[in-house]
């Protein structure tokens, strides 16, 4: 009888032991995932280039004009822009994700992802890291440029607007600091036309900010139809 309560209590402490490293494991693989250790060789821009989506940076027009004093780089359309950091990667992101990047410079800048592109085969097998960042930021060493779309426009405004996924990231477009917004940086550009539309839209949040992307759209076309 006394042995079999001591093989149980072995039993039991072995069991313990055993959830234990099981919980370790598991906790060390979910931290692995989160942070993009493990998955980031798996990934090239080819991968990327099979999904249903568009893929955007902010780039600058010229020196100065992102939160990152210290990043820049030219992004040419129908160019391969290079990384000139070996420590750091040119990062974009998805559609769904470039409107919480609109701090980083003054220029919407579309990738181009196009299999047919002779150019982008040239780079199809260059590595994808995903930085696990809350911006949903990839990074690559060589990007194919598209086209820029300068937010000095009213309708490239429009476009970044269009491509808000959740109400949540009006946040990032209208407070993403205490001093400073989108309106507030554009108008430090001089481009008081697209300072003013996004002005208005603050204006919309601010009196209910559960507003959706949707009805946002409609105040953006009545503004633009207003403002002929």
């Amino acid at each position: 009888m006394i042995l079999q309560k001591i093989i149980r209590r072995i039993r039991r402490q072995d069991k313990r032991q055993l959830d234990e490293a099981c919980l370790k494991e598991n906790f060390e693989k979910y931290n692995e995932e989160k942070t993009g250790d493990k998955i980031e060789e798996e990934y090239t821009l080819e991968s990327f280039a099979k999904e249903d989506r568009t893929y955007w940076r902010f780039s600058q027009s010229e020196r100065g004009r992102s939160e990152e004093k210290e990043v820049f780089a030219e992004y040419i359309p129908g160019e391969i822009t290079y990384a000139e950091d070996p420590d750091k990667g040119l990062s974009f992101v998805d559609d769904k994700h470039i409107a919480r990047c609109c701090m980083y410079g003054d220029m919407l800048t579309k990738l181009n992802f196009d299999m047919r592109d002779e150019k982008f085969n040239y780079i199809k097998n260059e590595k994808v890291r995903i930085t696990g960042s809350a911006l949903g930021e990839y990074e690559a060493r060589k990007l194919l440029v598209e086209c820029n779309y300068p937010l000095d426009k009213v309708d490239n405004i429009k476009l970044l607007f269009s491509m808000v996924d959740n109400n949540a990231q009006f946040i990032s477009i209208f407070y993403y600091s205490q001093s400073r917004n989108l309106a507030t940086q554009l108008r430090k550009f001089g481009y008081e036309e697209s300072a003013n539309l996004v002005d208005f839209l603050k204006e919309k949040y601010d009196k209910n900010n559960r507003i959706s992307p949707k009805e946002m759209m409609e105040h953006i076309e009545v503004y633009l139809n207003q403002k002929g």
